[in-house]
């Protein structure tokens, strides 16, 4: 059986980009039999799909998968993580694979990998009889590879004639009730509750994979690392000062505007890392309800609409902003081939118009950030930003790519040098990240008592269980807490314990 899946599932786990798939932050494992890169496509976006290439050729299958109609909108990074889950099941039955040639052994392959992640194939004194040399990887990267094997093996047994790596098999009452208790969680959470059918989840719930991740242990689920809120006008006034001229009067001249513009989406207005990056030159304008302040507007990148002058009926017309982007031989940029012009989409909750339009709009906190940022656009629009004819509101400025539309990767490396300058680590652990930023807008919003449900408007979340994080104390302020309650109960004095 195991051999039938193997010849479907040659796939890879090189070539995956640093940062971008759930094994970036780990120890890499090299791959032993195989190779993967990005294939481009004849498509009017010029987008790209991981092929692999093992000895006997390209995997037909892994290919067919991620052309599969369901599966054409999905992300690089999906593709990479399939890619790198097969690549490794690949190996692993590549180097063990003589070992389930019985038919009482083929069912224990899956379950073997996945316990060859979890724990790693090298001994303690450094040898490996597996010739793996894997190093052990966290629970949620080998659960992720494990459940990508098996919708690959699904998709396989339906298409392809071949046996599933990890058949259902009849749950005990035990592991039913608790599949189902999971369910009725979701459900009474989910806002299409009312279409919830019990009795189909039930039975469901009868059902359970052969090849199972053990337990993990709970875990409290603390906020996740912010920028220090003492230190973001910091940033913002002496992280971003171009070297050699702090003493020029013009903020153009002085500042790196472009950056301390993302900066401050991030930070004051909450916008993830990619958001700003989909900005046109005129979603940006002056805010009628506040004079002197920015009315900031990031449109769905493809089905958000554009208004646009035809100068051949003389006529303005408004047409979906791919549709506008398309008449200029260009994508939008989440689904851009190029891995230096992408810019990923979360789909945030948007605003809807009866126009069609879907956006979603900056809420400036504090309010005054508004005014900031409105000064900084006029000077870079007027002092800064290139003659173009992008759209796009951030683009290059010097060098040959000048007016091209300006790369995440630039920016983390403007905001990692400006967030060293006031005394923080650019790292994840610090808050020092342009993830950092964003977690520094949930965490002050909730620290000025903002009600969660307005944190949930202002951060697009479209659950509330995502904002919800951020109202967890972490460990000093649940210190803090206790001992202010200590202080406010009666002193007790202890008896002496007999003996002591």
């Amino acid at each position: 059986m195991w051999r039938c899946c193997l010849t479907r599932l040659e796939v890879s786990a090189r070539c995956v980009a640093p940062g971008r798939s759930l094994m970036a932050a780990e120890r890499p494992i090299a791959p032993l039999h195989h190779v993967a890169c990005d294939y481009p496509l004849a498509t009017p976006h010029g987008s790209s799909v991981r092929v692999l290439l093992t000895e006997d050729g390209i995997s037909q299958v892994l290919l067919d998968w991620f052309l599969a109609p369901r599966n054409r909108q999905k992300s690089a990074s999906w593709q990479r993580g399939y890619t790198q889950a097969f690549g490794l099941f690949y190996d692993f039955a590549k180097q063990r694979g003589h070992l389930y040639d019985g038919t009482a052994q083929q069912r224990e392959i899956l379950s073997d990998f996945a316990e060859a992640l979890l724990c790693g194939t090298i001994q303690t004194d450094g040898s490996d009889p597996t010739g793996l040399y894997w190093p052990k990887v966290s629970f949620d990267v080998a659960d992720a590879h494990v459940k990508r094997l098996t919708v690959l093996s699904d998709y396989c047994f339906e298409n392809c004639d071949t046996a599933q790596l990890n058949p259902w098999s009849i749950a005990d009452w035990g592991k039913r009730l608790a599949q189902f208790r999971a369910w009725d969680l979701s459900n009474r959470r989910s806002l299409l509750r009312h279409i919830g059918d019990r009795q189909a989840a039930w039975d469901r719930a009868g059902r359970v994979r052969d090849v199972a991740m053990r337990r993990r242990p709970r875990i409290d689920e603390t906020r996740p690392p912010y920028f220090p809120p003492d230190k973001f006008a910091d940033l913002i006034r002496r992280g971003f000062v171009v070297p050699g001229r702090h003493q020029r009067r013009a903020t153009h001249q002085k500042f790196h505007v472009r950056d301390m513009m993302i900066a401050i989406l991030q930070g004051a207005g909450g916008l993830r890392e990619s958001e700003p990056f989909h900005l046109y030159l005129d979603d940006v304008r002056e805010d009628p309800r506040s004079p002197g302040s920015a009315l900031v507007r990031i449109h769905h990148p493809s089905e958000g609409k554009y208004r646009t002058f035809n100068p051949i009926d003389r006529k303005w017309h408004v047409i979906s902003r791919e549709e506008f982007l398309r008449a200029q031989g260009l994508c939008p940029r989440h689904k851009s081939g190029s891995k230096h012009l992408f810019a990923g989409w979360k789909d945030p909750l948007l605003v809807r118009e009866k126009s069609g339009d879907f956006y979603l709009e900056v809420q400036w906190f504090p309010t005054w950030w508004g005014k900031v940022f409105w000064g900084l656009y006029r000077s870079y629009v007027s002092d800064v930003r290139p003659p173009t004819s992008s759209p796009f509101l951030f683009v290059t400025h010097e060098g040959r790519g000048a007016g091209s539309p300006y790369k995440i990767k630039q920016y983390n490396k403007k905001l990692a040098r400006a967030v060293k300058s006031v005394g923080i680590k650019p790292v994840k652990e610090t808050g020092g990240t342009s993830h950092g930023l964003r977690h520094h807008y949930g965490q002050i919003l909730t620290d000025a008592d903002v009600p969660q449900a307005v944190i949930q408007k202002a951060m697009h979340h479209k659950s509330p269980e995502s904002t919800a994080i951020y109202t967890r104390p972490d460990a000093d302020k649940v210190n803090r807490i206790l001992n202010h309650a200590v202080s406010r109960q009666e002193r007790i004095e202890l008896p002496i314990l007999a003996g002591a």
